[in-house]
């Protein structure tokens, strides 16, 4: 316990309290709008996740207490006491699992008291003490106990603060894997694992939390929110394991100790047996010092020599190498690997970049930390210091360790890279992309730079080596993790967050890298200030430094202004306030009545390489009302810039802007009359701002949902916050609800008629929903001409430098889109077109549009694996487009993924348009599933619908419990896993009931009866399975799995 008093400690400890307490008051804990954010379970897996920290508490404590007898020389002193081994060791043990235990109770402490003051509608009116306890117990007791014991073990074997310290890196690496595949909810959503897989997992982790998560999938939300999670199945079982490995541990850390140390153990003296040799006088003369530019680099040179033979023939950098190939391999391996939902990936460049990129850093981080205190203060702990001061060029020690520390850092980023190359070989996948792996350079070796040079300020400019390390931790906490987020929001100041928005093939890193290494040279400038101020101690040169200094400042404040104004930052606040005005100055127009967009005629002008596009439009609108109109609200998207707006009626002209969107028409709009509404709007995207996922205009591949930033008419509830803490927070009131399912019959006359062209860059080809009428080229440009009639006011468009597949199938064109190095899956895509056209056309109904387009887009847009628009489906290509399907043949996404957007035609907007209400997603996703069960069918048979469907089982029975179930004929808009996954069982169990024919001839008839400008709803489709049922008592178990929240 000695060393461990003073301000210094108490200090940490109150810093451990006050970061615990901002986490449980700030951060976003919520999993499910069911669960509340203090609900039992909820604090039960945070504080889960919390117990990692007790491996930095260990392994800090570790160093002082287990180590300290040693360096000292005092554990020679006990070794001439009575006092045993057993007694001295237990003592050791003793204090070292109490003071990390004590870290954990103090983190457990903050985060109480943060998440108690806490409010809002996410907080349950419930407060227990064994919410957490339990976790304390559970977690903290026994992750100390483990971990402890496992850096006791080290230390008394390998007498090495460095094996110690790998170790606990280890130890973090093995529980980051085994999550991988838990059941946990943040990853196995969208790539779940097999229960055999999630078990192995629950008894390997050695923390307990993949245990924790698999034993609460089964349990309702009522149980997660207010009891507490039984101690029994794989948790005990886990528990228990890892405390008899902790007693294993200790056993050997007892029967391997020894006071006589061997770092300490004396050569016995040889006998001299030689007289001395005879002195000789031996000539010197005097040589006069140089002082010049040479000398100091040699002597820069040779710090940098010394620190690097140190590293080299040390065991830090072999075993550093060795953890961080283990674990970002592994990550690769993830990246490649992704489960039983989604198959291989092919091992690409991009791929595993982007994965380095994103892991790397963290662990980059912590490793610099590390050498840099170790590299620095190394010759302060030997006492050689006092000698190497007296040299002239002592102040170039500083530059000597930070030369080194580039060294290694390139070196580490080297090792990956080869690493990637080797993951490219072994999988087969031989195309190489260079600029993907230089963006590992660019985007974590200059951060690590930046990150080294700063925690050396530090170490240089502080008197105490474990003073540095604490600040250095401190500076890691707030500046290099999640924290600076909250504490500084604008992402100028994120100069060493990982950059995590992937990489394309289409367009690479985009944007993206030019803002980050502006980011860097900001970061760079503002370090060179803090250097160039602390030099001002010194006089010599003083002009100089005062004009380095002022040179940093002036750059600081230079990249500043470029970064804020020139890139456009936007902040989330600025949205939020936006949101909240625009609702108390609008909602009461919510029931306004609007005329009609009959027909729209536009010109899209995409600018990929520039970031930039343009739209021009018309619309032709149309009182269809009884009454007339004399008021228009006119909404214009935030993110575009409005460069003019009128409306058009008679011969009067009435500009339009975005000050004031409630247009007062200078007469009434009477029933039957028409009215123009012209506009013309730009949009700029900056690498500054995390892009629109849906509104991509980046060089190389471009897609945008484009309908969404056309103006819209009325009142727009989804312009509405939703989180009901920040509607408080903007004192909105209480939500909108989705609206019941039970109501009037709605008929509304809403599809538009298109006429869209389109031009972007001559190497470009444009997809749009819509059917293509003519493409030309002119000035440069490549124009496309497109037509739809009678569709929803949906559509979007991509562009690319696409390769293009097209053949003809029952007299529709099916061309596939794709990038040319991605060809390997679109022969087995257009198959499975045809084949679900084939069964759409035969069971439901003939094809509404003359063509269909499948087209990969980059993957820059995210948020769904296919999405389907009229005559046109859209992939991502780090989806599924790009999959290995070779490498599992029970994976086949395109046949799932074909089967379900192609059947959208039908189930979707294209021919119905379901109201929106209880039970939509019904109509829509629900349909769409069973359609991708029965094509999946009838490509691999009865064995391969029933693979699919223990899947969907499984991804049901892990999601279910996360929300308050709800019958499927009731599904609300946010119950994805309901709608997708029971949905699809549901209605093939009604096919096993029915017969798949006899259901078919349903769901067709429904589609006949209920097509647009009818709005169905699920009540509509539950009436027309009745109409074929044989008798009631079938129609009764029917309506069970349809409208039983638990049929299931």
């Amino acid at each position: 316990m000695r060393g461990l008093k003073g301000w210094p400690t108490y200090l940490f400890l109150a810093l451990i309290v006050l970061i615990a307490a901002f986490c449980g008051n700030q951060f976003n804990m919520s999993i499910s709008q069911d669960i509340y954010t203090n609900a039992a379970y909820t604090i039960g897996f945070v504080l889960g996740f919390f117990s990692l920290s007790i491996i930095f508490f260990a392994c800090y404590f570790a160093q002082k207490i287990l180590f300290s007898d040693a360096e000292s020389g005092f554990g020679q002193i006990v070794f001439a006491t009575p006092i045993h081994k057993k007694a001295y060791l237990a003592g050791n043990f003793t204090a070292h699992f109490l003071l990390s235990l004590m870290c954990f109770v103090l983190v457990c402490l903050g985060f109480g008291i943060g998440l108690n003051l806490r409010t809002g509608v996410d907080m349950q009116p419930v407060f227990s003490w064994g919410y957490y306890l339990y976790p304390l117990f559970v977690f903290g007791v026994f992750n100390s106990l483990f971990v402890c014991s496992l850096l006791f073990t080290l230390s008394y074997l390998s007498k090495s603060k460095l094996t110690v310290l790998l170790g606990a890196i280890a130890l973090y690496i093995a529980y980051m894997l085994l999550l991988l595949f838990s059941s946990s909810p943040f990853m196995s959503g969208s790539m779940p694992q097999s229960i055999g897989m999630q078990k192995i997992s629950s008894l390997l982790d050695p923390f307990g939390i993949s245990a924790y998560f698999y034993e609460a999938q089964a349990r309702s939300v009522d149980a997660k929110n207010l009891a507490l999670q039984p101690f029994s199945g794989f948790l005990l079982i886990n528990r228990l394991l890892y405390l008899g490995l902790a007693v294993g541990c200790c056993l050997i850390g007892y029967d391997r100790f020894s006071f006589a140390s061997a770092s300490i153990r004396r050569k016995v003296k040889q006998p001299l047996t030689q007289a001395a040799p005879e002195r000789q006088s031996m000539p010197y003369k005097k040589i006069a010092a140089v002082f010049h530019w040479e000398a100091r680099v040699q002597a820069t040179l040779s710090f940098v020599k010394i620190d690097l033979s140190y590293l080299s023939r040390g065991i830090a950098c072999y075993g550093i190498s060795m953890c961080l190939l283990f674990a970002i391999g592994m990550e690769m391996y993830a990246e490649i690997e992704k489960g039983i939902r989604i198959p291989q990936k092919y091992a690409s460049s991009g791929l595993l970049s982007a994965a380095i990129i994103e892991n790397f850093q963290l662990l980059g981080m912590l490793i610099i930390l590390y050498l840099t205190n170790d590299l620095y203060w190394r010759s302060w702990v030997s006492g050689f210091s006092r000698l190497e001061m007296t040299t002239y060029y002592n102040r170039n020690k500083s530059l000597g360790h930070g030369l080194s520390l580039i060294v290694v850092i390139l070196f580490f980023t080297v090792l990956l890279v080869l690493e990637a190359i080797v993951f490219q070989f072994a999988y087969g996948y031989l195309q190489f992309d260079w600029a993907a792996y230089a963006g590992v350079l660019s985007f974590t070796s200059l951060s690590l730079i930046l990150f080294a040079l700063i925690i050396l300020f530090i170490n240089s400019t502080t008197a105490n080596r474990f003073t540095a390390l604490g600040i250095s931790l401190l500076v890691f906490l707030f500046l290099g993790t999640f924290f600076v987020k909250k504490i500084l929001p604008n992402p100028l100041f994120h100069f060493f967050l990982p950059y995590e928005e992937g990489y394309s093939d289409f367009s690479g890193y985009s944007a993206y890298l030019t803002a980050y290494l502006l980011r860097t040279v900001f970061g760079l400038s503002l370090i060179g200030l803090c250097y160039a101020l602390a030099s001002l101690g010194f006089r010599n040169r003083r002009l100089i430094k005062i004009s380095a200094a002022s040179a940093c400042l002036l750059a600081s404040v230079l990249l500043a202004w470029m970064y804020s104004k020139e890139q456009h930052f936007q902040s989330k606040k600025a949205g939020y306030l936006a949101a909240a005005t625009y609702e108390k100055l609008y909602r009461s127009y919510d029931q306004m009545v609007l005329p009609k967009i009959v027909r729209l005629t536009t010109e899209v002008s995409l600018y990929p390489s520039q970031q930039h596009y343009r739209i021009q439009g018309s619309y032709l609108l149309k009182n269809e009302g009884q009454g007339p109109m004399d008021t228009v609200l006119i909404n214009f998207h935030p993110t575009l810039k409005l460069l003019q707006s009128a409306l058009i009626m008679g011969g009067d002209t009435i500009q339009v802007n975005t000050a004031n969107p409630l247009v007062l028409l200078p007469k009434s709009l009477s029933p039957g009359d028409t009215m123009l509404f012209n506009f013309d709007l730009s949009y700029n995207w900056y690498g500054v701002n995390a892009h629109d996922p849906f509104n991509v205009i980046m060089n190389g591949g471009s897609f945008m949902r484009i309908s969404r930033y056309y103006p819209q008419l009325g009142y727009q509830q989804d312009a509405e916050l939703t989180d009901p803490n920040l509607r408080k927070e903007y004192g909105l009131g209480v939500g909108r609800k989705e609206n019941p399912l039970v109501g009037p019959e709605v008929q509304k006359n809403d599809f538009i008629d298109l006429e869209m062209k389109v031009s972007t860059q001559a190497d470009q080809a444009v997809v749009a929903s819509a059917d293509l009428v003519k493409d030309w080229r002119e000035k440069g440009r490549h124009f496309y001409q497109f037509s739809a009639q009678q569709i929803p006011f949906r559509f979007a468009l991509s562009s690319a430098s696409y390769q293009i597949k097209t053949c003809y199938h029952r007299g529709i064109a099916i061309s596939v889109y794709y990038h040319p190095k991605h060809s390997e899956n679109v022969e087995h895509l257009l198959k499975n077109a045809k084949l679900s056209l084939d069964y759409c056309i035969d069971q439901f109904g003939p094809y509404p549009f003359r063509s269909l387009v499948l087209a990969e887009i980059a993957g820059y847009t995210k948020g769904f694996a296919g999405t389907a628009y009229p005559a046109a489906v859209f992939m991502p290509e780090n989806m599924v487009f790009h999959a290995n399907l070779h490498a599992d043949k029970h994976q086949d996404v395109i046949n799932e993924i074909a089967g379900h957007e192609v059947s959208h035609l039908w189930w979707g907007n294209s021919q119905i348009d379901p109201d929106d209400r209880q039970g939509k997603l019904m109509l829509t996703e629900s349909l769409a599933m069973y359609t991708e069960m029965m094509l999946y069918k009838k490509m691999y048979g009865q064995s391969g619908l029933q693979r699919q469907l223990e899947l969907h089982a499984q991804i049901y029975a892990s999601a279910k419990g996360l929300q308050v179930p709800e019958p499927l004929y009731m599904v609300s808009a946010g119950n994805t896993h309901t709608a997708y996954s029971k949905g699809a069982l549901v209605f093939v169990k009604i096919a096993d009931l029915l017969g798949e024919v006899e259901l078919n001839r349903a769901l067709k008839a429904f589609l006949i009866a209920n097509k647009y400008p009818k709005k169905p709803t699920s009540l509509d489709l539950i009436e027309e399975i009745r109409s074929v049922c044989k008798n009631e008592g079938q129609f009764r178990k029917i309506e069970n799995l349809l409208k039983e929240a638990e049929s299931l």
